[in-house]
């Protein structure tokens, strides 16, 4: 089916606006236009639907599965390892080493990546506290994502040998295995980083059953597509699952400090739960 011509009309994309946000929170600005068009039209052209009207008429309709993939289609999945490298410092350098000095190294040491995409930020983690605590240490990482073919990606733990620029040598040596002949270009991850790392899909948006409690949580990139008043209500609610003392860590363009009186900045978006 050809749609290149196919047109989004300004009240459909307002309704697909409206839609987005109710199943994924998102806000999108009124120039996400042609983004939203991009981003849909292959799911139309694979279900044989003609218009973004009749497109939105199916999702209305109750088809659960779409729902799910048009929150896929929808929500951005930039990512790479080490992103902001500056982070991994803090993790290493600052927040890993206080907790050592007020829990030991044997006390389990919990981490929340909200947003993971593919699993590279929560790959990246992995690696900083296994070389922290070693191989006896007690970690878990929780990587959480609205879209099921990342969170597939990330269980796999396969990635394209380009994307590991900013490992390093000794890291992807240590860490990873590289393909063979039909896997040739690609490397997956040790087993030792990937038991530290359970992969679930979890919407921001709704509860968050079991999750428990963190001593990190990294939730980067993300707040930025939410409006301030959900913005708020989530570093409140991620407060209410970091531990006394615990850090979230949020990107570089997300300002949060005035959203909660329960967390202080620390340096380059990252933050301590106080009290």
């Amino acid at each position: 089916m050809d749609l290149t011509n196919v047109k989004l009309e300004l009240d459909d994309f307002n309704e697909l606006r409206d839609l987005v946000r109710r199943h994924t929170g998102i806000s999108l600005a009124d120039n996400k236009v042609d983004l939203v068009k991009r981003r849909l039209t292959p799911r139309m052209r694979t279900l044989g639907i003609p218009s973004f009207r009749a497109y939105i008429e199916y999702l209305k309709s109750g088809h659960q599965q779409e729902i799910l993939s048009f929150s896929d289609a929808i929500t951005t999945n930039l990512t790479y390892f080490f992103r902001e490298e500056h982070h991994f410092e803090m993790l290493s350098d600052l927040i890993l080493p206080a907790f050592a000095k007020n829990h030991g190294r044997y006390k389990p040491f919990r981490a929340w990546s909200a947003g993971c995409s593919s699993g590279e930020e929560a790959y990246s983690m992995a690696m900083v506290m296994r070389e922290f605590f070693g191989m006896s240490g007690n970690v878990e990482i929780l990587a959480t994502d609205l879209d099921q073919n990342c969170l597939r990606s990330g269980r796999d733990g396969v990635y394209r040998i380009e994307q590991m620029d900013k490992v390093g040598q000794e890291r992807l040596a240590r860490w990873f295995m590289k393909g063979k002949g039909g896997r040739d270009g690609f490397v997956k991850a040790k087993k030792e980083l990937v038991n530290l790392i359970k992969f679930e899909r979890l919407n921001l948006m709704e509860s968050w059953p079991g999750v428990g409690q963190f001593d990190v949580i990294f939730c980067r990139n993300v707040m930025i597509y939410f409006d301030k008043p959900t913005q708020k209500r989530l570093v409140e609610r991620f407060a209410d699952h970091l531990k006394p003392g615990g850090h979230l860590i949020v990107g570089h363009s997300e300002m949060i400090q005035n959203m909660s009186s329960r967390i202080r900045l620390l340096g380059k978006t990252v933050y301590e739960k106080v009290g």
